[in-house]
């Protein structure tokens, strides 16, 4: 009877880890960009929901900590690791409005932080006898995230970096509309009733 049971539980949480897998927000924005096809920014009207590809052009850059990559947007994640268990400690992001270049012009992008779905990974690690650099310390200091436990002892910590270089090609979903910037108006997409969204993804370039 237990093995029964095991055996019908199996497919039920493996359902259930697919379809929480096919709606976390990484692969519903994936989705919603391959969904649409590219519109060279030469073509784009007020009003268009459409998606961009293009590379990122700066005017003003910030720097990305840990790596020192000059970029429109970097998000960076502290995780705490004990006993096998990993869990969230900090999470810190900066972003500056971007242009988006193709071969027949360019559009102005000011972006909304929370639809980036970019590639990570992780560039550091500090733990027990090996302590944060100094570049480390200041990211967690940011963060207000303590890199000593109770005992004094440094934390196993892992530090995942999530950057929108210069130059990189992404794609970009939004509304086209004119704004001012430094006083000219300018094409730009813009978040519209249902956001803006940029992401690195190959898949959605097309």
């Amino acid at each position: 009877m237990r093995d029964t049971l095991i055996l019908l539980l199996i497919p039920v949480l493996l359902t259930g880890f697919l379809v929480s897998l096919w709606f976390t927000p990484r692969l519903v924005a994936r989705r919603r960009l391959r969904a649409v096809p590219v519109t060279a920014i030469g073509q784009l009207k007020q009003g268009e929901r459409v998606k961009v590809s293009g590379a990122v052009v700066l005017d003003r850059a910030l720097v990305a900590p840990l790596v020192g990559k000059r970029c429109a947007y970097w998000c960076a994640e502290v995780r705490s690791h004990n006993n096998n268990r990993s869990e969230e400690a900090g999470v810190h992001w900066e972003a500056v409005p971007f242009w988006l270049q193709d071969a027949t012009g360019r559009v102005w992008v000011d972006p909304d932080i929370e639809r980036f779905t970019l590639r990570s990974e992780v560039v550091a690690r500090s733990g027990t006898l090996d302590e944060p650099s100094p570049d480390e310390r200041a990211l967690l200091d940011r963060m207000n995230v303590l890199a000593t436990d109770l005992l004094g002892l440094y934390r196993k910590l892992s530090y995942r970096m999530e950057v929108l270089e210069e130059g990189e090609r992404v794609a970009v979903l939004g509304t086209v509309a004119w704004v001012a910037v430094q006083g000219q108006p300018t094409l730009a997409l813009v978040a519209g009733e249902e956001g803006l969204t940029v992401s690195d993804a190959k898949e959605v370039y097309h």
